[in-house]
This record gives C-alpha cells, sequence and structure tokens, in this order.
C-alpha cells in the first residue's frame, strides 16, 4: 500500500462559502471578492494510496465544481470512467448526499433540517417527503395528514416534490391517512 494521501474538496458547511444567503461582515467581505477571505465549497475530502483510485468522503452538492477544479478526480482514460472508485457518505444530511448523480432522494423532513423548500434549492433532483411517518401519518387525525400535504406543496410550489414519508409507508397507516393523502394533492392540483 502507497502513503495516503487526502485532497480538501471543500471546507465549507451547508451552502458553501460565502453563504448564498448571508451578507455578515466575513461574507460580506468574499461576495466583494477580498482577497483576505477565500471562497469553499461543501466540505469534502478525495483520499488516495496510489494516485490513481480515489475515495470521496461525502458527496456534496458541489461535487461536479469539486472534481472540474481537481485534475486528479477528471476522467483520464478511454471515453468513459473515472478515478473515482468509491464515495463514503459519513451521514445521511443532503449536504453529503446531493451531488450523488440520482433524480430523487427520500427527505425526512419532518424529523430533520433543513425543511423542503431549502432542501430543494440545495438538490438538482426531486424530493420525496412532506409526511411524517412516525406520527402524523401513522396516528393522523386525516386533517393533520392533508396539513402536511399542503404544506410541502406550499414549501415547494409544488414543484420538484413527490409526496411521501420521509422513510417507509408503515403497514399499519390506516386507509383514511392515505385518502387524506389523495385528496389534498387533487385538491392542490
Amino acid at each position: 500500500m502507497g502513503r495516503l494521501t487526502a485532497i480538501v474538496l471543500g471546507a465549507a458547511g451547508g451552502g458553501g462559502f460565502p453563504q448564498w444567503n448571508c451578507r455578515c461582515g466575513v461574507c460580506r467581505l468574499a461576495w466583494e471578492g477580498d482577497p483576505r477571505v477565500a471562497r469553499s465549497t461543501q466540505a469534502s475530502l478525495a483520499v488516495t494510496t496510489d494516485e490513481r483510485n480515489f475515495i470521496l468522503l461525502n458527496a456534496s452538492p458541489d461535487l461536479r465544481e469539486q472534481i472540474a477544479s481537481t485534475p486528479a478526480l477528471q476522467p483520464r482514460d478511454g471515453v468513459r470512467g473515472s478515478p473515482i472508485a468509491a464515495v463514503v457518505l459519513t451521514g445521511a444530511e443532503i449536504d453529503q448526499t446531493a451531488g450523488l448523480p440520482v433524480h430523487a432522494v427520500n427527505w425526512h423532513d419532518r424529523l430533520t433540517a433543513p425543511r423542503l423548500g431549502e432542501a430543494l434549492r440545495r438538490f438538482t433532483g426531486a424530493l420525496v417527503g412532506g409526511l411524517g411517518e412516525s406520527r402524523t401519518l401513522l396516528h393522523g387525525p386525516p386533517e393533520a395528514v392533508a396539513a402536511e400535504v399542503r404544506d410541502a406543496l406550499v414549501q415547494t410550489g409544488g414543484l420538484g416534490i413527490m409526496i411521501g414519508p420521509g422513510c417507509v409507508l408503515p403497514l399499519a397507516t390506516p386507509d383514511a391517512h392515505l385518502a387524506a393523502v389523495v385528496a389534498a394533492v387533487k385538491t392542490a392540483a
């Protein structure tokens, strides 16, 4: 085994630096191009022991930009191929997974941040979520289930969202609660 090499692809929190919605003193300097303040993409590392095969730690929404600015990670041989051999996710937060080439992800918005609207701004695909399966969907009442559907549609403007539980549909979910989901979606359409 060769020597372990780590390339820092990004060192900022969710949204990168400067934050997309911030003009605090430090972010303001970055927005203005002040050389004392370095811009950064979201936190991620690429590690290798042979300089040919890399393992990424997390796949932030900035992954394409990170690869474009890191020649060692760009395709080298043949028409298709990548020196990225694997991606290790250190968690399931959207900032750690949104760079993966998938079209939709389940988002447990009723139990974890960010809310659907913010998650949709960070992820280029669709989100499946909006329903709290362990509380509202399972225990109701149907009016509360319908309210979660309406809230999810308002947060996303009805675009890029597939209404569903953030994880799985509990087998014990009452039919009346599922009917409330369908009715709320149809009413909103």
